[in-house]
């Protein structure tokens, strides 16, 4: 039987995004300061449509995402954060 305490447990946990990062000021369009003066910056991806992948093709993707994770090194914190919208067409069928 499926537990629903349990499925919503993470979505109940999790709080504002200020909790996390508490944002002193912005430097520009894509890089904050943060309270105890760090420097933070966003980064936006174009997500992939994992449905339509071979399993050769998904691990392709997934490894190319963990090598540029490994790029910042282990002195930086990657936080990743999903916002899920429906496809816009740019034209109609």
């Amino acid at each position: 039987m499926l537990n629903l305490r349990k499925l919503v447990k993470n979505y109940k946990e999790t709080g504002a995004l200020a909790e996390q990062c508490s944002i002193f000021s912005f430097i520009d369009d894509c890089c904050f300061l943060t309270k105890t003066g760090a420097v933070g910056a966003v980064i936006q991806l174009e997500g992939i449509d994992y449905e339509c992948l071979d399993q050769g093709d998904l691990d392709n993707a997934t490894k190319r995402l963990e090598a540029a994770f490994r790029l910042f090194g282990p002195e930086f914190r990657v936080y990743q954060y999903l916002f899920k919208s429906h496809f816009q067409p740019d034209s109609p069928l």
